[in-house]
């Protein structure tokens, strides 16, 4: 039995970033399976991440993505290192969007 190269979720995100901080919007989350999945055509207007690239990734745990989706925040930043580039879940924005609701 053969065993896929590539079995993870792959985040497809906004190519352009939505702050100067380098927050991205997420557009996708699909999962990908080299054996089953074919060949999968993305928007050209979005970068796909697989999921062992992003840093943190667990934080996505506490998460109400309803919330995310809805009110468009950006939860992944992209880190320009001097050798590489690195993803991570940053959730300042979903805080700072939670506190700002509950004040209201």
């Amino acid at each position: 039995m053969d065993s896929p190269f590539l079995d993870c979720a792959i985040f497809s995100v906004h190519n352009l970033p939505v702050t100067e901080e380098e927050f991205y919007m997420v557009e996708n989350v699909y999962h990908y399976n080299s054996l089953t999945s074919g060949i999968v055509e993305f928007k050209q207007t979005t970068i796909q991440i697989p999921e062992f690239e992003i840093q943190d990734l667990h934080l996505l745990n506490t998460v109400d993505t309803r919330i995310v989706n809805e009110n468009n925040i950006p939860i992944i930043k992209r880190i320009i290192g001097l050798k590489d580039e690195t993803w991570k879940i940053d959730l300042a924005h979903y805080e700072y969007f939670k506190l700002q609701s509950n004040s209201i």
